[in-house]
């Protein structure tokens, strides 16, 4: 297996583990459990690193990939992280990972 679909691989995981946390929830039980949204930061952390360092080649074939969100959104979480808006992470929780898991999930099956 490529180092590349290694990298997808690990993004996939770490998005698993965020739908598990976050499974069951609204915002407001989400925002008020402080675990739950350091856990969420964590691997939206590891996701940005992961999809941050896939080769430019496997950028170029699979560019339906938001591949420099995913870093930016690393890089947020890694500077700003006591300043997180609890409604940010919730809002990419729920309108940017289940979209990004299908695409994820796509490349690996294919």
């Amino acid at each position: 297996m490529s180092k590349d679909l290694h990298k997808l691989e690990s993004a996939v995981a770490s998005i698993k583990k965020i739908k598990k946390y976050t499974a069951g929830l609204n915002y407001e039980e989400f925002s008020n459990q402080d675990v739950i949204i350091d856990a969420v930061l964590m691997h939206f952390g590891n996701l940005g690193e992961k999809l941050g360092g896939i080769s430019p080649e496997f950028k170029n074939k699979h560019d339906e990939i938001p591949y420099r969100d995913a870093k930016d959104m690393r890089n947020y979480v890694a500077h700003q992280y006591e300043g997180v808006n609890a409604l940010s992470v919730w809002n990419m929780v729920t309108e940017i990972i289940p979209n990004l898991e299908v695409q994820l999930k796509k490349i690996l099956d294919d």
